[in-house]
């Protein structure tokens, strides 16, 4: 059997055990798992997931794939690894997929001004 048929066939086999891996689970010391969260809160807010476990599970992928992104993209600049553009592409693709899904054109409601407000709430 040749390397390339035993690695595919390796990756056709199931775990003898899953394990699920939450965000909640991440050691909360690490700067990484600091910037996922900030990352993660950010967006929710931005988009209104707190409401829609839907709208979250999407935020979670989107930080991930953000961060697989400029993780390749830094690695790339630095000479540290090669840059794959089909990979990125896909990433990149599947990112703006998830960013349209949540409201990628939201833009924040100008404020008024203070007696625009007042005049409003007298009404």
């Amino acid at each position: 059997m040749s390397h390339k048929t035993k690695r595919n066939s390796d990756l056709n086999k199931l775990p003898v055990r899953f394990e699920a891996k939450f965000f909640s689970d991440l050691d909360s010391r690490t700067v990484l798992s600091q910037e996922i969260r900030r990352r993660r809160n950010e967006l929710i807010e931005a988009t209104g997931a707190e409401e829609s476990p839907q709208r979250r599970l999407l935020c979670d992928r989107c930080v991930f794939l953000s961060i697989r992104i400029e993780t390749m993209e830094i690695n790339a600049a630095n000479g540290t690894e090669d840059f794959q553009p089909g990979p990125y592409v896909c990433l990149v693709n599947s990112l703006v997929g998830i960013l349209k899904t949540l409201g990628l054109d939201q833009q924040v409601k100008a404020a008024g001004s203070l007696q625009d407000y007042l005049r409003e709430r007298s009404a």
